[in-house]
């Protein structure tokens, strides 16, 4: 029987706020080599009309870390090493290389202080530089260049990551396009760190934010693809 007002009655208790909780962190991964391998992208997973090939970045394929105006560097400790190149078969404007580098550390805690051993390189990098020419192997040859040079730090998800965008600009002379856009990306997450170098021409007033833009659509696809 339900009473009616006017009786007397017990004042309500206070109900208690849920006290905050911290959200639990994701447990750090870590991969291995099989696991990478099915991760990696397939040409057209990256760009259409691109095959691979045999790696012909000499810092890469010197198992060294691509860092500005074409230099390297040894990563520290012995991680195993993933490294892959494609291509097109345009020449000019529409050319096209980009090159991975993935490196398998045994642990999170030597992954992440090679990463911080990279960045600290990348900040030595010049934002201005004048290249003189110099022979490669196989009879190849880099012509002189002027570099422009900027990085930044912005994390995608879970991976720290750096971003530097690279201009080499070589002699009107020597041909139409002869602004080449180098766009660097390195990330690290649990005992992996990865790099990635994508290069592509222009004449030398043409935007560059189209390809910028192509470069950091491939490399959320590919850490995506790590998890």
């Amino acid at each position: 029987m339900i009473s009616g007002c006017g009786g007397s009655h017990k004042k309500d208790a206070k109900t208690k706020a849920p006290s905050p909780t911290s959200a639990t962190p994701s447990p750090v991964p870590t991969f291995n080599r099989s696991q990478v391998n099915a991760a990696l992208l397939k040409a057209d997973d990256i760009r259409s009309g691109i095959k691979q090939i045999p790696v012909v970045l000499d810092q890469v394929r010197e198992n060294k870390l691509p860092l500005c105006s074409l230099t390297g560097m040894k990563l520290p400790g012995t991680p195993q090493l993933i490294t892959r190149q494609f291509t097109n078969k345009v020449l000019g404007k529409d050319q096209f290389q980009y090159t991975q580098l993935v490196a398998l550390y045994a642990d999170a805690g030597a992954a992440s202080a090679a990463f911080s051993t990279v960045t600290q390189a990348l900040g030595k990098c010049p934002a201005k530089h004048h290249a003189p020419p110099r022979q490669l192997a196989n009879n190849r040859t880099v012509l002189a260049h002027d570099d422009t040079w900027k990085s930044s730090n912005t994390a995608i998800g879970q991976w720290p990551h750096v971003q530097a965008i690279e201009q080499q600009t070589v002699s009107p002379d020597a041909t139409k396009y002869n602004a080449y856009h180098f766009i660097y990306d390195y990330a690290w997450r649990g005992n992996l760190m990865f790099a990635s170098v994508y290069v592509q021409r222009t004449a030398p007033k043409d935007s560059t934010a189209p390809i910028i833009q192509q470069a950091s659509g491939i490399l959320q696809k590919q850490l995506g693809k790590f998890g």
